[in-house]
């Protein structure tokens, strides 16, 4: 999962020294409420994810809380508000939040991909493949359920479904990165390293910024991974919550 980049925010030269509770009043009555209420709820969503990114988790509990009585309807802050409860290993929490944000944007993929994670990690992974499915009956045209149910698949040593569901994904985007990249792992768990050398390089061609994605492509280069076999490495996946920081 990725972080939220929302800025903080600040105040003007002009507006220093003014007492915080008037000039909330003046900013809520010039800008009007709801306008107000939503760059407040972005401020605190911002402090919260400041704290998670430092481990200060209950800190960053209490700040996405403010932001969703802000802005009860951004689906961003029930999903941060969950990560928080996964980390600190509230289950229950984090999984009633994960749906809350669904319910709220039913094509939210950083959701879905986290609540699939839980399920998973809670010995229910028939329960997030059916997560999963339901989202892909919702949005068939689109290639991220595929490509989160190549990854569950991928995780339960399933490689032939996986690829079968990242060759679909490809389909529907043959330029969507991830799944090119996680085609390229399945076929590296394979043994088919001359394959996932062309997959990591497809997909860097198009989005450089996967560190993970090219230090597997160094790391099968390094041991001549252009032909079939070789060493395979074992790294961080860069969808886990587990190892990500919230978005």
């Amino acid at each position: 999962m990725a972080v939220c980049a929302l800025r903080s925010i600040r105040r003007k030269p002009e507006t220093r020294g003014v007492p915080a509770a008037v000039l909330g009043l003046f900013l809520s009555l010039a800008m009007g409420c709801s306008a107000y209420d939503t760059m407040t709820a972005q401020h605190h969503n911002s402090q919260g994810v400041d704290y998670f990114n430092q481990g200060y988790y209950p800190a960053a509990e209490a700040e996405f809380k403010e932001a969703m009585i802000r802005d009860p309807q951004q689906a961003d802050y029930y999903y941060n508000l969950s990560n928080s409860y996964h980390r600190q290993g509230d289950a229950a929490k984090a999984e009633f939040y994960y749906n809350e944000c669904l319910d709220r944007n039913p094509a939210h993929t950083q959701c879905y991909h986290a609540l699939a994670v839980l399920l998973t990690e809670q010995g229910r992974g028939q329960d997030a493949v059916a997560l999963l499915e339901e989202w892909n009956d919702l949005m068939p045209y689109s290639p991220e359920p595929s490509v989160e149910l190549a990854y569950l698949h991928r995780a339960n040593g399933d490689l032939s479904t996986a690829q079968a569901k990242l060759q679909h994904a490809l389909e529907v985007d043959p330029r969507h990165p991830r799944a090119i990249a996680d085609l390229g792992q399945v076929y590296e768990a394979m043994g088919r390293n001359d394959r996932a050398v062309a997959m990591y390089s497809r997909s860097l061609a198009i989005n450089r910024n996967q560190p993970v994605v090219a230090t597997r492509l160094a790391n099968l280069r390094a041991v001549g991974g252009n032909g079939p076999g070789g060493v395979r490495t074992r790294l961080a996946e860069t969808q886990d919550p587990a190892t990500n920081p919230v978005r």
